[in-house]
């Protein structure tokens, strides 16, 4: 990581989050999401609830600065990764592992059973990378009704062993 450092987000941090969001996102454009997700970026007020709650983290360059971040909020007896974001240019380096660390660390902290997301299923990079980190699917009668609600497809009937859902997946992680 060549002296990169994680920590937690404050709200002079706001526009570089806004930054780091769009680039990543533009990641995705050959998926036919680069559009959809620069103009759905997380909303300042979401971002400025998560950085009081304790709920957000920065990865900084010393060079650079601010290039990467993630955004979680808790669930019940979960914590759930809402978001995790590295700038292209500083991808391959550690530092999404170490925000994934921050936020693991924060949910046993806080006495949450596990770590939760969803992702796409379909990037080369998203399911290999939380695999890595331990992260296993979950089948969809395995999804309790608040994070079913976050896949917007709550109340929808689905085969039982269905791990995915409109080329997403929800992962999850045991942190106790």
């Amino acid at each position: 990581m060549s002296g990169a450092r994680t920590r937690r987000a404050t709200l002079a941090d706001l526009d570089a989050i806004a930054r780091i969001e769009r680039a990543a996102g533009a990641l995705y454009a050959p998926y036919g999401l680069g559009a959809r997700l620069e103009e759905a970026g997380t909303e300042r007020a979401a971002l400025e609830a998560a950085i009081g709650e304790g709920l957000a983290w920065i990865a900084e360059d010393p060079l650079d600065g601010q290039v990467g971040f993630a955004l979680a909020s808790v669930e019940g007896d979960d914590l759930h990764l809402d978001e995790l974001d590295v700038s292209p240019t500083h991808q391959r380096r550690g530092l999404g592992s170490s925000l994934l660390a921050a936020v693991i660390e924060e949910g046993r902290a806080r006495g949450c059973a596990r770590l939760t997301l969803i992702t796409v299923a379909f990037t080369p990079w998203t399911v290999g990378f939380y695999a890595h980190h331990r992260f296993e699917a979950l089948r969809w009668d395995a999804i309790d009704p608040p994070l079913a609600r976050r896949t917007g497809l709550a109340g929808e009937p689905r085969p039982p062993e269905a791990r995915t859902f409109e080329g997403c997946v929800v992962l999850a992680r045991a942190l106790r």
